[in-house]
């Protein structure tokens, strides 16, 4: 019963979330004036999940490009340093409340993978 539940949490789950780490260097390097883009691609890189929004975004309807960006430095110079920045902190934020809102549910699956790896090496071990 509660693997359904878990199970039915699980599937909702569309996206990955962004990692306060990245958010937060990323955060620092904007308020260092002497960052340039390609710096600031290098660490927004480490993130899948803010590559991907900010590719998304820049690619939407609303900037109605001639082609498509497929780079995160070229969306980086076509959005500006602000706007960036404006994305990284709402994600961050969105992300963090939807984590606080799992939590009881990750540290339920935390506890069956435990369980799961104590269980299998006492089974290895009985085995050899």
């Amino acid at each position: 019963m509660i693997l359904k539940k878990i199970t039915k949490v699980l599937d909702k789950i569309r996206e990955l979330p962004t990692l306060p780490v990245i958010a937060n260097k990323v955060s620092a390097l904007l308020n260092d004036p002497k960052t340039d883009t390609i710096d600031l691609a290098r660490i927004v890189e480490k993130d899948q999940s803010i590559t991907t929004k900010i590719l998304n975004i820049v690619n939407s309807s609303y900037y109605s490009l001639p082609q498509e960006v497929t780079n995160i430095t070229q969306a980086i110079s076509l959005l500006g340093y602000k706007n960036v920045s404006y994305i990284i902190m709402a994600l961050s934020v969105f992300d963090h409340f939807i984590f606080t809102q799992l939590a009881p549910w990750w540290w339920a699956l935390v506890g069956v993978a435990t369980a799961s790896d104590i269980k299998s090496d006492l089974i290895f071990k009985e085995l050899n």
